[in-house]
């Protein structure tokens, strides 16, 4: 007799096998999900939508008691579906009952969207009544504010109180100039900078400010100055602004105890650190990571081809710290991002452990294809573990062109060389349809890395794999080498040889676990030559008896 499951069981069961817990996604209804879910299993969920889940379908169904059940009893998943669930009839009668799941939750997102009275009453059903964050989040640690409008960020004061590790805090977009919108964010900035001042500081912080080209209001910026003056027992801080704020995060020594920086810089905010005097001799002594992002060839809005060229080489000489060991410099030009390697190799070659570059997209080409010759100076890192470049090609058939860095078997020979620490090898960002166009066409690049890093873990590569069939006798000689990779990621241009690519990849990497791929097309995405590809790399994995990845 086979045993009936209940929904928490089931779920219970699933989650056991999830390799990562925090990314589970269910495709159940939104009641199924409150009231399947095992409370004690919220603390590994992070919990997405949540204003939505919360407000449209509550945790519990509320219904009229028939002759005999007392108000507040709760009913069967079948009367549930008949009777209907209702709104936010009985606002305390949630707050109770949601009381019983949110007591567990580690993790939380609130996202402002297009039913702004949805986020209020989220905000409202959790503040209300008496109640504070605090009771409803317990073990609450990290949290995602997102929002759009003046109420919003007036209602979001009350979760300072929380004692969170992380907090990140987004408006989306700028308040009409005619009004005084932007004063509630002065007054939020300065009541989180009491709070870091007088009591358990937050540790990371992340503020977004996007849509606001023209600059924050000024009593906003001196507000974040403020704060940024308060906040010196942060360890993390990210800051992304279209506004002079970004010069004040350089320019203030608060944050003397971060070990993790995120910023976002204009060009004319980069350019007026040197112009304005406020070059630092010290600052961020103990810096570990730090993430740099051109704003100006960013998503967040402004593409103009003269504010192409900030440059990075502006804000390094600043970190006087002698730890950093994770740098990311995302969408500067090349030629920025070359004119920075010096420094790297005098100052933190023995430190840096992962180091990630992504390039921006190029108008109309205008830039040379570099070689790993060009980067030269990174062979001296001997200690990297991830090295990520992620660079988008420049041919006529992708809408928007880039500068890919061509990397050939010589250079593979060379990193192999340079890094035997190496665990990640990131060379096409495959979670973008624009993939990197590097491109090995022979079977020594997989001989080359199968005689490489021991430990290399991850692989992204794009690659042709239309290789010779009077090559392949040769990858016996590589068989077993790569024995701990096993994550294999490549973006492919074209096979008709599925049967002979399987048994490469099976000698080549013999552990692997995880084998992606995406198509690059030839023409456009009705071409048959793609059609051709797509069902020749899923007959590969189904060889490699890992049919079982999104993209199949």
């Amino acid at each position: 007799m086979h045993k009936v499951l209940t929904i928490s069981e089931l779920v219970a069961h699933i989650v056991q096998y999830l390799p990562h817990r925090s990314q589970l996604h269910l495709g159940l209804t939104c009641r199924t999900l409150w009231t399947g879910l095992l409370p004690e299993l919220w603390s590994d969920i992070n919990v997405r939508a949540f204003a939505a889940l919360l407000v449209h379908e509550p945790p519990t169904p509320i219904r009229t008691p028939p002759h005999g059940e007392k108000q507040g009893d709760v009913g069967s998943d079948e009367d549930a579906e008949n009777e209907g669930i209702s709104g936010l009839k009985d606002m305390d009668l949630h707050r109770t009952k949601f009381r019983s799941y949110s007591q567990h939750i580690r993790r939380l997102c609130l996202h402002e969207d297009q039913d702004k009275s949805t986020f209020l009453r989220v905000v409202s059903l959790i503040c209300g009544g008496g109640s504070t964050p605090q009771a409803m989040f317990p073990r609450l640690r990290r949290l995602d504010l997102r929002v759009s409008t003046v109420n919003a960020i007036l209602s979001c004061r009350p979760f300072l109180e929380l004692e969170l590790e992380y907090l990140a805090f987004q408006l989306d977009r700028a308040p009409p100039e005619e009004t005084t919108a932007h004063l509630p964010w002065t007054a939020f900035f300065d009541a989180l900078g009491r709070r870091n001042r007088a009591s358990t500081p937050i540790p990371a912080i992340f503020i977004m400010v996007v849509d606001w080209e023209s600059g924050l209001p000024a009593d906003v910026d001196v507000a974040i100055e403020r704060l940024l003056e308060n906040s010196t027992e942060c360890t993390s801080f990210g800051l992304f602004s279209l506004s002079p704020t970004v010069a004040q995060f350089w320019k203030v020594a608060g944050l003397k105890n971060a070990t993790e920086i995120s910023c976002g810089i204009p060009l004319l905010q980069s350019t007026l650190l040197l112009d304005a005097g406020h070059l630092l001799p010290v600052a961020y002594p103990v810096l570990e990571s730090l993430s740099l992002y051109n704003l100006d060839t960013s998503v967040l809005g402004v593409f103009d081809r003269h504010n192409l060229y900030a440059r990075p080489a502006q804000i390094l000489p600043m970190v006087s710290s002698e730890r950093l060991h994770d740098l990311r410099l995302l969408r500067f030009t090349i030629s920025s991002v070359i004119e920075v390697l010096p420094l790297l190799q005098s100052r933190w070659s023995a430190t840096l452990r992962s180091i990630s570059i992504i390039l921006p997209p190029v108008r109309d080409g205008g830039q040379t294809s570099p070689r790993l010759y060009d980067f030269r100076a990174l062979l001296d890192c001997r200690g990297l573990q991830a090295f990520r470049f992620n660079g988008k090609p420049h041919t006529s058939t992708w809408p928007v062109g880039g500068v890919p860095l061509q990397f050939l078997d010589e250079d593979i020979a060379h990193i192999v060389k340079a890094w035997p620490q190496l665990q990640i090898l990131s060379l096409a960002d495959l979670s973008f349809y624009e993939v990197s166009a590097i491109s090995f066409r022979t079977l020594s690049t997989f001989e080359t890395l199968a005689y490489g890093p021991p430990n290399l873990r991850e692989l992204d590569i794009a690659i042709s794999f239309d290789f010779p069939r009077t090559e392949l006798g040769r990858s016996d000689e590589a068989s077993g080498r790569l024995s701990n990779l096993v994550s294999l990621n490549v973006g492919v241009s074209h096979t008709r040889q599925p049967e002979l690519v399987s048994s490469v990849i099976r000698r080549c990497f013999p552990r692997l676990e995880t084998f992606e791929y995406i198509n690059i097309p030839m023409q456009n995405d009705d071409d048959p030559e793609d059609m051709v590809l797509a069902a020749s790399m899923k007959e590969v994995k189904r060889q490699l008896g890992l049919l079982n990845s999104h993209n199949d």
